[in-house]
């Protein structure tokens, strides 16, 4: 059975496991194809997930930092600027590559002027969306930042795709989530 039709039949968690395990040989070709399959369907899922996530917190008041960006679909060339990226600094994640390809960007960063922080006093009383921004909303940098990190990449090749979840909620950050 291939690690698709397990996916499918409902064993996420072990088939991603599998794929984990196989470390650099996911990209043999005896498991490439089947693998990256795997990997879109997850992030088709997941695109479904933030378009429903998206209408609902605008539906509950949750002010984005930037609104613009809160769901932007792949536009096109995507295939494209992921070559060139993996060209100059080597293979993507699968994980990261399908999530480009299928899901595009997102930004769920909240607004500064609706998050209450923890050091305000109206903090105590606030409503769930207030403080939301907290808990590390989702944020995955557009294509075409990526792309410019990789353009100007030197020796050391260090490319952030979201900022940490301190930065997410507007205070000062520790480490990044790179590739």
């Amino acid at each position: 059975m291939s690690f698709l039709d397990r996916y499918t039949s409902g064993e996420h968690e072990r088939v991603w496991g599998d794929l984990v395990a196989l470390g650099h040989q996911v990209r043999h070709s005896a498991y490439f194809g089947d693998a990256y399959a795997v990997a879109k369907e997850t992030m088709r899922r997941v695109r479904r997930n933030v378009e429903i996530l998206v209408e609902r917190l605008n539906s509950l008041g949750y002010e984005f930092a930037r609104p613009e960006a809160a769901f932007i679909p792949p536009g096109g060339g995507t295939v494209e600027k992921i070559m060139k990226i993996e060209e100059s600094l080597g293979p993507l994640p699968l994980s990261l590559r399908a999530f480009y390809e299928v899901v595009g960007s997102v930004d769920f960063t909240q607004s500064r002027d609706q998050l209450v922080k923890y050091h305000r006093p109206e903090r105590a009383g606030a409503e769930d969306i207030l403080i939301l921004g907290e808990e590390d909303p989702l944020a995955v940098a557009p294509l075409t930042e990526l792309a410019e990190e990789a353009a100007s990449a030197g020796i050391m090749v260090y490319c952030c795709f979201a900022a940490d979840e301190f930065r997410k909620a507007n205070y000062s950050g520790g480490e990044n989530y790179h590739v």
